[in-house]
C-alpha cells in the first residue's frame, strides 16, 4: 500500500513538529549556554541566571494566567464564529497587565536598596533587580503574543517566535558584546531580546488580528470574567515557578554567584526533559478543554493517553542518558560546572515523577479546577521553601535540588491522584489504554 502523509495520526504529526522546532530552539540554546559558561566568567553567568529568574517572577505576575486562561476564553468566541472579539479580548489582557506592571515596579523602585542587600546577603543586587523587573511588561507581551498565535492557528509561528527567535536574538547580542569586549553587559543583552521579540510578534499579532476585524460583535467577556478565571491560573503559574525559581535567593543568600551558575546549568540540562511536556501541553490543551467541557470523556481520555505514553517514551531516553554521564554532560559547560553532578541526578529523578504523572497541572487547568491545582501548589511550595530553609544552608545546590524534588513529586502524585478519584482520567503513563471504549 502506497504511504500517504494524510495516514499519519494527525496528533502525532503535530506533536512532532512543534518537538522538532522546539528541539532545534534547545540545540541553539545550548549552542549558547556553552558559549556563555565557557567565555564568560562565572560570575556573570550566576548573575544572568538570577535576572533570568526575576524576570520570569514578575514576568508571570504581569502576564497574569493570560496563557492559560486565554484558551478557555478564547476558545468560547471562537466557537461563536466571531474572530473579531479576539482583537477586544487581547487588548483587555494588556490593559490589565500593564496596571499590574505598573504597581510591581513603583514597589520594586520604593523598597529600600539596604532592605534588598539585608534580605538576599549582597551588595549592589538593588540595580540588577530593579533592572530587570523594568522589563517584565515586554516579557508578558511576547508570551501572550505566543498564546495569541496559536489560538489563531499559527503554532508553528508561535513556537518559532518562542523558541528560536529571541534566542536568536539574544546570541547575537552576546556575540557583540563577546568581541566588543562589554561582557558585564550579559544582563542587558538578554533583556533586549524578549524587548526586540514583544515589538516583531505584537506588530504581527495586531495585523492578523485585523485581517479579521469585520463584523465585529459586543464582546460579552469583561474583565471581571476575566480575572475570575485568571486569578487562580495566575497564582497557580506564579506558584510553579517560584517553585523553581526559589532554590536560587537561598543559594544567592548563603552562597555564590559561582554556586547558581552551576545549580543553574544543571536546571538547564534537565529542561530537556520537560520541554518534551512542554510541546504535547502546546498540541492537546484546546483539545482536552473542548472534549471536557463537550463531556466526550472517550476522547479525552483517547488524547490524555495518546499525550502520556508519547511523553514519558521520548523523556526516558534522555533522562537515562542524563543519569548514566553527568560529569560528562556538565563538563561541556566548563570544568568548574561538574560541581553540580549530584545536584543534576537529583534533579533528574524529579523529572522521572514528572514524566511519568503527564499533564497533571495542564488538565486541572483546562477543566475548570483551577484552585484545586492552587491549593496543590501552595502545599509544594510551602514544602520546599521548608526544605530550602533546612537543607540549602548545609548541603548547599544539592539541598536545593532535594527541596525542589520533592516539591516537583509532591503536587504532580496527589494531582494524579485527584485527577482520577474526580473524573476517572489518568494522565499517567501507560502502555495499553484499559479505558479506551468507556464513555
Amino acid at each position: 500500500m502506497k504511504f500517504k502523509l494524510s495516514n499519519l495520526d494527525q496528533f502525532n504529526f503535530n506533536s512532532f513538529q512543534v518537538i522538532f522546532i522546539k528541539g532545534l530552539g534547545i540545540l541553539i540554546t545550548y549552542i549558547l549556554i556553552l558559549f556563555i559558561t565557557n567565555f564568560f566568567p562565572e560570575e556573570l553567568v550566576g548573575e544572568y541566571n538570577f535576572a533570568n529568574n526575576i524576570l520570569l517572577i514578575f514576568g508571570t505576575i504581569c502576564l497574569f494566567g493570560a496563557n492559560q486562561s486565554i484558551y478557555q476564553l478564547g476558545s468560547k468566541i471562537l466557537v461563536d464564529g466571531n474572530t473579531a472579539n479576539l482583537k477586544k479580548l487581547y487588548i483587555k489582557y494588556m490593559l490589565i497587565s500593564f496596571c499590574i506592571y505598573l504597581f510591581i515596579l513603583t514597589l520594586t523602585f520604593v523598597i529600600p536598596e539596604s532592605l534588598y542587600q539585608k534580605i538576599l546577603g549582597k551588595e549592589n543586587i538593588y540595580p540588577l533587580i530593579t533592572k530587570t523587573v523594568s522589563f517584565a511588561f515586554v516579557y508578558f507581551l511576547a508570551s501572550l503574543n505566543f498564546e495569541m498565535f496559536r489560538i489563531l492557528n499559527k503554532i508553528k509561528a508561535s513556537e518559532i517566535y518562542r523558541s528560536i527567535f529571541r534566542l536568536v536574538i539574544f546570541f547575537i547580542g552576546v556575540l557583540i558584546i563577546y568581541f566588543l569586549d562589554y561582557q558585564s553587559y550579559l544582563v542587558e543583552a538578554f533583556l533586549t531580546s524578549f524587548l526586540l521579540t514583544s515589538i516583531v510578534t505584537t506588530y504581527s499579532v495586531l495585523k492578523l488580528l485585523n485581517q479579521n476585524s469585520k463584523n465585529e460583535l459586543d464582546l460579552s467577556i469583561n474583565y471581571k470574567k476575566i480575572i475570575k478565571v485568571s486569578l487562580p491560573m495566575s497564582i497557580s503559574a506564579l506558584f510553579i515557578l517560584l517553585m523553581q525559581s526559589i532554590d536560587s535567593f537561598f543559594i544567592i543568600k548563603y552562597n555564590s554567584f559561582k554556586e547558581l551558575a552551576y545549580y543553574s546549568t544543571a536546571i538547564r540540562i534537565t529542561t530537556l526533559v520537560s520541554i518534551v511536556l512542554t510541546s504535547i501541553n502546546t498540541i492537546i490543551a484546546p483539545e482536552i478543554s473542548e472534549n471536557f467541557f463537550k463531556k466526550d470523556f472517550k476522547k479525552l481520555r483517547e488524547i490524555i493517553f495518546k499525550a502520556s505514553k508519547l511523553n514519558f517514551l521520548l523523556s526516558i531516553p534522555l533522562l537515562l542518558c542524563l543519569l548514566l554521564f553527568p560529569n560528562t554532560i556538565l563538563g561541556f559547560f566548563g570544568d568548574n560546572y561538574t560541581n553540580a553532578k549530584i545536584a543534576l541526578i537529583i534533579l533528574c529523578v524529579g523529572q522521572i515523577v514528572n514524566s511519568f504523572c503527564g499533564s497533571v497541572g495542564l488538565y486541572l487547568n483546562m477543566t475548570g479546577k483551577q484552585n484545586e491545582l492552587l491549593l496543590l501548589l501552595l502545599l509544594a511550595l510551602i514544602l520546599n521553601i521548608i526544605f530550602n530553609v533546612i537543607l540549602v544552608p548545609k548541603y548547599g545546590i544539592n539541598g536545593a535540588a532535594i527541596s525542589s524534588c520533592i516539591s516537583l513529586a509532591f503536587w504532580n502524585i496527589l494531582g494524579l491522584i485527584f485527577i482520577y478519584y474526580k473524573d476517572k482520567v489518568v494522565t499517567s503513563f501507560r502502555i495499553y489504554d484499559k479505558g479506551k471504549n468507556t464513555t
